[in-house]
């Protein structure tokens, strides 16, 4: 017995199981990024502590970084998604011959900048805080050490 009946109850659990870990991803980063920045007030105690140290202030620049980069792409993308809504709006025939033609690209009903930038946007949404936390790490060991 499948676990599934068809190939696109199939496809529709990917996709549902694939905005869940992006949207996990998303949470996690922020959160990563906030307590990353609380850290390295607790370990250091002051911005002057923060500043003289070159891996604390380079891991608050990685995460403040990932802060603005995060706010400046979910603006520009609720553009283009709104842009497409009123693409969508402005010629229902249009759309929906654009459906019967596009329905099996992966990139539709959204465009292939969309799907790209949101791909870009979730490497950084990762690799950002995990540079940052690495920064942290290391300042805390040069800390204990000198």
């Amino acid at each position: 017995m499948s676990l599934y009946k068809d190939a696109g109850e199939a496809t529709i659990a990917l996709r549902d199981s694939y905005r869940t870990w992006t949207r996990n991803l998303t949470e996690w980063s922020i959160q990563l990024s906030y307590a990353l920045l609380a850290a390295n007030w607790a370990v250091f105690g002051t911005a002057k502590a923060i500043l003289d140290s070159f891996c604390s202030t380079l891991s608050v620049v990685l995460v403040v970084l990932a802060l603005t980069v995060n706010l400046i792409w979910a603006k520009s993308l609720s553009a283009r998604v709104k842009a497409r809504i009123e693409y969508a709006e402005q010629n229902h025939e249009r759309w929906s011959n654009e459906f019967e033609t596009y329905k099996t690209d992966k990139d539709w009903p959204f465009t292939e900048s969309i799907n790209s930038s949101s791909d870009d946007m979730r490497s950084l949404r990762f690799l950002l805080p995990i540079a940052a936390g690495a920064a942290f790490i290391a300042a805390v060991v040069v800390a204990q050490r000198g």
